[in-house]
């Protein structure tokens, strides 16, 4: 595999790179360890915890390429000679407040983090099976009274119930300038985060610092928390298993799912035009 111009490849996890069982097929871990050998940068870019996503990245084979994750709010790399972070985080005192005020009236329960501790008010397989303990601290109970650090993310388990979000949301976002809520697709989970933090924003920081420019990112994704990156970036690709109404922000749809090897063979087409 030998390509002149090189790429800021960023790919999401869930739903784009992962299979549906949440492995990655040999296939595509082999030809994008290719890649980065021939000198782009595969760029796992995710709403997962550091830890996740770094266990991807191993797992894969990756030695230089940066990751995003907590859908930006932790950008980073691993290469101790080229040391690269950017963290934006949401205050402690607005986690605390935010939890005062939807808990109980809207969710069912809160989970918080920083790369050091994990704050939840109630056991969740769910939770703790997406963003994974390893060692970190967990400290359980009520956010309000336990958080004492600012935070990367705010998750929360709410009814799959429209009129009950809409309210949330617009609570939140009228009681919070610089809050937005989000709710996952497909299940009974959302996020709060700030207002200017996006994966299209770490995308654009991380590329920078690396020195690409705009049209050489090339961004792939399937859900909500991927819009701004589908939207603002020239070399779009959402999945033939995303949302549909994201198919109109994207550039190109790819021709074959997450359970197909969906990335990497719309990536070999796109790098050899």
């Amino acid at each position: 595999m030998s390509m002149n111009k090189k790429y800021f490849i960023c790919i999401d996890l869930d739903g784009t790179l992962l299979q549906d069982d949440k492995t990655i097929s040999e296939t595509s871990k082999e030809y994008l360890r290719k890649l980065e050998d021939d000198g782009h940068k595969v760029v796992l870019t995710s709403g997962r915890a550091l830890r996740s996503v770094k266990k991807y990245y191993k797992d894969i084979g990756l030695k230089t390429s940066p990751v995003i994750t907590y859908n930006g709010h932790l950008s980073m790399n691993f290469d101790d000679n080229n040391k690269y972070e950017t963290r934006h985080v949401i205050s402690k005192n607005t986690a605390k407040a935010l939890y005062s005020l939807i808990v109980p009236k809207f969710v069912h329960s809160v989970m918080s983090e920083n790369i050091y501790k994990i704050y939840i008010d109630q056991d969740d397989p769910f939770l703790f099976d997406f963003f994974e303990k390893d060692d970190l601290e967990i400290v359980s109970g009520p956010l309000d009274k336990n958080i004492k650090e600012d935070v990367l993310t705010f998750v929360f388990k709410i009814d799959n119930d429209l009129e009950l979000r809409a309210k949330m949301k617009v609570l939140v976002e009228s009681t919070f300038k610089d809050i937005k809520v989000r709710y996952w697709d497909g299940d009974m989970y959302g996020e709060i985060y700030e207002d200017n933090i996006s994966k299209a924003r770490a995308i654009s920081e991380v590329s920078a610092h690396y020195g690409f420019t705009k049209n050489e990112v090339i961004v792939f994704g399937d859900a909500n928390n991927d819009i701004e990156m589908l939207r603002d970036f020239e070399n779009s690709f959402v999945m033939k298993n995303g949302h549909l109404h994201l198919r109109k922000l994207a550039r190109y749809v790819t021709e074959f799912t997450n359970n197909e090897d969906g990335v990497i063979k719309a990536l070999d087409k796109f790098l050899k035009n």
